[in-house]
Order: C-alpha cells, then structure tokens, then sequence
C-alpha cells in the first residue's frame, strides 16, 4: 500500500537529494527516472523508488562507488 508521506514533489525530492529544484527537474526528465505525471506541469515520485533508482545509478559509477566510505 502507498504511504502518502512517500510521495514527494520535486522540491522535496530536491531538498532530501542535495540538489537545487532545476537540477532535480533535469534528473526527473531521465527515461529512467521514476515519477508519476499527474498532470503536465505536475509530477510526483514515490520515495522508495527515488532510493532504489539512486542506488542503482551509485552502483553504475566509475568504479562502483556505493556511498560506503574508503579505508
């Protein structure tokens, strides 16, 4: 079942990746990127996807960076 808390805008999907809300619009318009277009000047992404999707392109990197941190 969806949680209402998980679905944010793109100025809380911004906000929770570090990035200005232009930068988020560039990455939202990824074919790969995961939103919901309710309308077409309004777009909703679902938190746990956004998570999934970050860690998928982390694992794509150079190198194959995951985030953990090196010794």
């Amino acid at each position: 079942m969806l949680n209402k808390d998980d679905m944010l805008s793109l100025s809380q999907a911004a906000d929770l990746v570090g990035v200005s809300r232009q930068t988020m619009r560039k990455i939202a318009n990824a074919s790969d990127f995961p939103i919901v277009r309710i309308s077409p000047r309004r777009l909703v992404i679902y938190r746990p996807k956004l998570e999934e999707w970050i860690r998928r392109k982390s694992d794509q990197s150079v190198g194959g960076y995951n985030g953990a941190p090196e010794d």
